[in-house]
């Protein structure tokens, strides 16, 4: 009997899975948003919307996570199939490469830096978007992974020149949540929304293109993305 054996991609999987999260949760404030302004958004909708925010997020990453995984997994077996584009010469050099000892980076963009090292290509400036903003947004699945509770005051009775580091960190860069109050504090209430999926979902599939782009190659999950409707990035 013949020896089969299979090898899955999961990137393309995390992207899509982000999407429908992203989407799901604007479905939601779209439907609610009425009855947020008069203050009747039921509990069980709030869990609901949340969920889907969280849950697209942490696809983001795991999409992140996965794509310079799967090339180097490729690159270590020699092949190049998978990612068009990909030569026989980068694939040697991307197989042999050693981890990097940047410990000022979260593990997956060191490999993304590394890689395109490796491969002779320039590296992503750290203090610019799309890598600037992926650090971002993987601090923030890491908070709600390792989620430590603290007390915060309400934005109704806070000084508002004293903004709570998530508040600084993540402020304009997406609509916030508007299915709770006004005095509602920025981290989780306000900064768990569509706009937040979304902006995830769009930086983490940028800095991705970017890396393909720079490497001139043809990742497997490029002709899922390219039929899924873009996400409206409310805030620029």
């Amino acid at each position: 009997m013949p020896h089969v054996s299979l090898k899955y991609y999961m990137s393309a999987h995390f992207l899509e899975a982000a999407w429908h999260l992203a989407r799901a949760a604007k479905d939601i404030e779209a439907e609610k948003i009425d009855d947020a302004e008069k203050g009747k958004v039921s509990r069980n909708f709030e869990i609901e919307h949340r969920g889907y925010v969280i849950s697209s997020i942490f696809m983001s990453i795991a999409f992140v996570e996965a794509v310079i995984n799967e090339l180097l997994s490729d690159s270590s077996e020699g092949q190049t199939s998978s990612f068009h584009g990909l030569t026989q010469r980068a694939a040697d050099l991307l197989g042999k490469m050693r981890p990097s000892k940047n410990a000022r980076l979260p593990k997956s963009l060191a490999k993304y830096q590394n890689a395109l090292a490796h491969a002779g290509k320039a590296a992503f400036d750290p203090k610019t978007s799309p890598f600037h903003e992926v650090c971002d947004v993987i601090t923030l699945r890491n908070a709600l992974v390792h989620y430590e509770p603290e007390t915060i005051e309400s934005d109704a009775t806070k000084d508002p020149n004293e903004l709570h580091d998530w508040e600084q960190r993540l402020r304009n860069k997406f609509d916030e949540n508007p299915l709770v109050t006004a005095g509602s504090v920025f981290f989780p209430d306000k900064c768990l929304s569509f706009g937040c999926a979304a902006w995830a979902y769009d930086v983490c599939g940028q800095l991705a293109d970017e890396f393909c782009f720079r490497l001139q190659i043809q990742a497997p999950y490029s002709h899922q993305k390219a039929r899924l409707p873009p996400l409206t990035k409310n805030v620029s």
